[in-house]
């Protein structure tokens, strides 16, 4: 079974545990600098529906700026630039060498 606790809670416990009980303590440790990195199938979904978007938006019109890209897409700039610029600008390239003008 197990049992959610805050960081401070799980800081009050290791202050309360004896020198005897190292076992405790490596496994209160382990679970504190344990990452979970879990998507959800929802996440997942909505980014391909801003990608194909993205993709869509830039077929129609490679010069379009990130900031308009930004509004467009409903995004901050934050998570554009982490999540979508880079595939953005590959698509800028790629549609730009395809545009007869």
């Amino acid at each position: 079974m197990k049992i959610i606790i805050t960081e401070a809670e799980r800081n009050y416990l290791l202050t309360l545990l004896k020198a005897e009980d190292e076992m405790l303590k490596k496994k209160l440790l382990k679970y504190k600098r344990e990452r979970k990195n879990t998507t959800y199938k929802k996440c997942e979904k909505i980014r391909k529906e801003k990608f194909a978007r993205l993709e869509e938006i830039i077929r129609s019109n490679y010069k379009i700026t990130n900031e308009e890209l930004m509004v467009k897409l409903g995004v901050s700039k934050a998570t554009f630039y982490i999540v979508y610029a880079s595939k953005a600008r590959e698509l800028k390239r790629m549609y730009k060498s395809q545009s007869l003008f």
